[in-house]
């Protein structure tokens, strides 16, 4: 990792995704398998600071049903046990919407669903 993507990625409070290596959600399944959920509560913009930060979380986030602590804490990969949440403010760049759908195609091709909602309770 470069020095640049290091500040991209270290905690930024004052940005809708705060904390790219923290799961805002987790649902262990019995069994084996979890739900994953990120909570986007402010509208996210464009710029690539802000796709930079919403790519590298998705990636982690999808690459943790394959990690070691998926395997440990999760059961994880379990074939039809794999989604990760995704709620969005509904004032979000249109551009984040469509990356959000490439990237459920991508999370599909590996076994995960992804789920977004446009709106969440809370969000006014």
């Amino acid at each position: 990792m470069t020095d640049k993507e290091e500040l991209e990625f270290t905690d930024d409070w004052e940005h809708p995704i705060p904390s790219v290596y923290a799961y805002d959600c987790e649902l262990t399944l019995g069994g084996g398998g979890a739900y994953i959920g990120i909570a986007i509560g402010s509208p996210l913009d464009a710029s690539p600071y802000s796709l930079a930060r919403l790519n590298e979380k998705l990636r982690f986030y999808l690459d943790s049903f394959w990690s070691e602590f998926g395997r440990q804490e999760w059961g994880t990969p379990k074939e039809g046990k794999m989604k990760i949440y995704v709620h969005i403010h509904p004032g979000t760049s249109q551009e984040v919407f469509d990356r959000l759908d490439s990237f459920r195609a991508e999370a599909r091709a590996r076994g995960v669903d992804v789920v977004v909602t446009r709106e969440a309770p809370g969000f006014d």
